[in-house]
């Protein structure tokens, strides 16, 4: 089997929040605990292009220690999930312009396609349009360390775009002392 692969775009990207928006004692124990190999990739790091995904991971990882406590360390990586999801990215901003719930839920997969080459990928398991539902699963993420808390994030983002009346978005499977499960199931609602 190939080694899972991501877009710079998206390490580049939680590299850069964590040193912008972090305190600079907290972003310097990231930056410390990451690989030699890792550190002097992510200097020249294009954003189209595809790196092995435990540059992320790793990255994750060391955003976990740094932090002193789970609760500040689960809301950062929720923020920086979320900060993902428009940010910079043109595309993006005429994306969420267009873009219903109904519609990001048939296009999710294509979402993690984008930025992943591996097995791993969303599973739309139920979608209800009259109670305004979904329940969606995202397998194959073993390894991935952190993974739930950041596309968490990222849904929450994009649905805070589409949805301004309101949605929720809650993650199983992810726990602390299971940061890398092999499957992680989002219950989303919208108004």
């Amino acid at each position: 089997m190939h080694e899972p692969m991501i877009r710079g775009h998206v390490i580049a990207h939680t590299a850069r929040f964590f040193r912008t928006e972090c305190d600079p004692a907290v972003a310097l124990r990231i930056d410390a605990s990451l690989p030699l190999e890792q550190r002097e990739a992510m200097n020249g790091l294009s954003d189209p292009a595809w790196y092995p995904r435990r540059y992320e991971s790793a990255l994750l990882a060391g955003v976990a220690r740094a932090f002193e406590e789970e609760e500040a360390t689960r809301t950062q990586l929720i923020r920086c999930g979320s900060s993902l999801a428009v940010g910079d990215n043109e595309f993006m901003k005429l994306l969420v312009r267009v873009l219903t719930p109904e519609l990001f839920m048939r296009k999710l997969e294509r979402f993690w396609v984008r930025d992943h080459r591996d097995g791993a990928g969303y599973v739309v398991e139920q979608c209800d349009l009259e109670r305004r539902s979904a329940s969606l699963r995202l397998r194959g993420v073993a390894g991935y360390t952190h993974c739930g808390l950041i596309w968490l994030g990222w849904m929450r983002g994009i649905l805070n775009e589409i949805c301004p009346s309101g949605c929720s978005v809650e993650q199983r499977g992810w726990t602390w002392s299971t940061p890398d499960p092999d499957e992680i199931v989002y219950e989303v609602k919208w108004s």
